[in-house]
């Protein structure tokens, strides 16, 4: 199974993109097939031939769009693709360098989208070890959501160049206190205060590697190129603002050197330009405050420029370009591959290889998030092409998702309706029929269904006459009979019409399957984190103990059959002994039922919700429980609790929620609240047709 690793960051100038290629190079060197995966970035064109799926623009759009959930169906899509090529996956947080405020928020729901284990990124600058040791803590606790999944600490940047502000300033070698004394000796990991997760990493500064070429200066000042040179190669290491004497400048002039002066220091470019004659090989010229040297003086620098030496114009003043010049070292540019490559094999080389190696040997738990769970529906559905009808064929929301799920190759839909009043609503919602999505003409098809009705319905007073009147008015009957005579897969219907008047033509015609009892219903809750199922919220009001158990039986086979590892809680008010009552003796009687019929299946109960929900809880409410705090299915002990809970649950949590799915008919019949968005229907009837491939 593919082991999944993401990296995040709470600070920006972390180096999260480059931590998260070390660690990928590491698995690499020891025979892995790792992969990255970038979700959202900046989609600029990169020489790292790594691209993100989301550029933030997009991203940014979709969030004030309240898309977000759209987002992470399409991550989880790209990602599992992905997956199947690798060992190990590492994943790219989205970065606090984005300056959005939703970064972190992303970043834990991603991490429950894609179920991936955690590794926070954080800053080594600082001058001390009690201070980095807090700031590393504060990280942590920005992701104590994900508290459960995160595995350690890699500390990068330890040592990096300071001003006495500071800010990262490589140019000047070293790093400065308030009072100016060089602290750049290095921090040790014993310095650090104990940390409640395991430091994976201790990377170092790397002065050399992290130089910036002359070319990156355009992502701190605009400029322009009175000489490119060889600005996309030359790298700075130091930095001279020439304010003084060309006699004092000289002094301190070295190779690598950026030198920011106005356009009108003549004396300044002449220094230049014999300095590079000499063989001291400068970064290059930013000349400011858009004074541009005449043309005199820039014949006078020719062989300097033709040499190579790169000479840079911009409109800002020398403060503002200097006070900028830290953001020039926060982050690498995509671009810049020789820079990258050089920063992965030395975070690599510092990393704690046998510790990150044994991460890979690890087993984690794992849950099927919402994103994951929708993502696989769709998948799934397509896969079997079946075709499924919506007698409800003239209601706006139905209209939308049926052509949905025709662009996506979910399903087939057949619209029961009156044609032009199709068509007329096609057209006011702006949507041009796609060629899966075919209308039926209730009035002109129905005769083909009136003698099967008859013949289904006679021991209860069915005649010819009767069948036609019902069949001419009801098209959700008709759909009925069109699914019992195999010319559609499925049937989805309810947007406005009751629960009882979508099921009871199938509790007539479709019945159940054998061996079943009844027919019951269940709920996926697309909580933030995994997807639950909630049985029965629709059809049976007080079930019998053995109900309840054949209900529990059927929710676990659906669970399996969606992908949910099912762990059954035989919902009550009472944790085991704790209350008394004919209510719980009826959970208790129901809970025994169940696993003597189906014993591979983790079922206890009574337990109250919490106890069943909420680790905690569990641990002193049910300790010897296998299903208390981590239960998947949830089976209500009446319909009176099962709908109230699903439905406070749904509203006051802002949580997706598909169904109901009926279970035990012989052929799917699935029926949507009055209140269901597009989407809701979408997914409904991706559900339907992969019930109709199961059977």
């Amino acid at each position: 199974m593919t082991k999944v690793f993401q990296l995040v960051s709470a600070e920006p100038g972390a180096g999260l993109m480059t931590t998260a290629l070390g660690v990928k190079h590491l698995f690499e060197q020891h025979g892995l097939n790792a992969g990255v995966f970038w979700p959202v970035g900046t989609a600029n064109e990169s020489l790292i031939h790594l691209v993100p799926v989301y550029s933030l623009e997009a991203f940014n759009l979709a969030v004030e769009e309240q898309r977000l959930y759209e987002v992470l169906e399409a991550l989880a899509e790209r990602f599992d693709a992905l997956s199947q090529d690798h060992d190990v996956v590492c994943i790219i947080g989205l970065s606090e360098a984005a300056k959005l405020p939703q970064a972190r928020e992303f970043n834990t729901l991603l991490a429950k989208s894609l179920n991936s284990q955690v590794i926070v990124v954080c800053s080594g600058a600082g001058t001390d070890a009690q201070q980095i040791s807090s700031r590393i803590k504060l990280s942590l606790k920005s992701y104590h959501a994900i508290n459960d999944r995160l595995l350690g600490v890699v500390l990068n940047k330890i040592g990096v160049p300071l001003d006495r502000h500071g800010r990262i300033r490589p140019d000047l070698g070293v790093s400065l206190d308030s009072d100016g004394k060089d602290y750049s000796a290095g921090l040790k990991a014993e310095q650090l205060q104990p940390l409640p997760v395991p430091m994976l990493g201790f990377v170092p500064w790397d002065q050399v590697n992290n130089r910036a070429r002359v070319a990156d200066l355009r992502s701190i000042c605009d400029f322009e190129y009175l000489n490119e040179g060889e600005a996309k190669t030359r790298r700075i290491s130091w930095l001279l603002v020439a304010t003084r004497s060309v006699d004092t400048l000289t002094k301190n002039l070295k190779a690598n050197t950026l030198i920011v002066t106005a356009g009108d220091r003549v004396d300044v470019l002449m220094m230049a330009a014999l300095a590079e004659q000499r063989g001291v090989k400068l970064a290059g010229l930013l000349l400011t405050s858009g004074i541009q040297p005449s043309q005199q003086s820039i014949d006078l620098i020719k062989a300097a420029l033709d040499s190579g030496l790169p000479v840079l114009e911009t409109t800002e003043r020398t403060y503002e370009v200097v006070s900028n010049f830290s953001s020039l070292f926060l982050d690498v540019p995509n671009q810049d591959e020789e820079r990258f490559t050089a920063l992965t094999n030395h975070v690599a080389a510092h990393l704690d290889r046998d510790a990150l190696l044994k991460l890979t040997e690890r087993s984690y738990k794992t849950q099927l998030s919402p994103a994951a769970f929708r993502y696989k529906l769709v998948k799934r559905a397509a896969q079997l092409d079946n075709t499924i009808v919506l007698p409800e064929g003239d209601e706006p929301r139905t209209l939308e998702a049926a052509q949905l799920c025709c662009e996506r190759n979910i399903a087939k839909c057949i619209l029961l309706g009156e044609p032009e009043k199709i068509r007329t609503q096609l057209k006011a919602l702006n949507i041009d029929q796609h060629p899966n999505l075919q209308i039926v003409n209730p009035i002109e098809s129905f005769h083909r269904y009136v003698e099967t009705f008859v013949e289904l319905r006679k021991h209860k007073g069915m005649t010819h006459s009767l069948a036609t009147d019902i069949l001419q008015e009801d098209r959700i009957m008709l759909g009925t009979l069109m699914l019992h005579c195999g010319d559609v897969d499925g049937l989805v219907a309810g947007a406005e019409n009751t629960t009882a008047a979508t099921v009871t033509p199938a509790f007539q015609i479709i019945k159940t399957k054998p061996g079943q009892s009844l027919v019951s219903s269940c709920f996926f809750m697309c909580l933030p984190d995994q997807v639950l199922v909630y049985a029965d919220c629709a059809i049976n009001p007080d079930p019998t103990s053995e109900q309840l158990a054949d209900i529990a039986i059927q929710s676990a086979e659906s669970a399996i059959a969606f992908g949910i590892e099912p762990r059954v809680a035989m919902i009550s008010y009472s944790t085991g002994s704790s209350g008394t009552g004919s209510d719980v003796d009826k959970v208790i009687a129901a809970t025994k039922l169940a696993k003597d019929k189906l014993p591979e299946v983790l079922i206890d109960g009574p337990l109250q919700y919490d106890a069943a929900s909420v680790a905690n809880v569990a641990k002193s409410k049910a300790p010897s429980s296998s299903v208390a705090g981590q239960a998947t299915v949830f089976i209500f002990p009446d319909l009176n609790t099962g709908n109230t809970t699903y439905k406070a649950v749904q509203r006051s949590a802002g949580v997706i929620s598909i169904g109901p799915m009926l279970q035990g008919l012989n052929k799917p019949v699935n029926d949507l609240s009055r209140g269901a968005l597009v989407d809701d229907i979408v997914y409904t009837i991706a559900l339907t047709s992969i019930q109709a491939g199961a059977n």
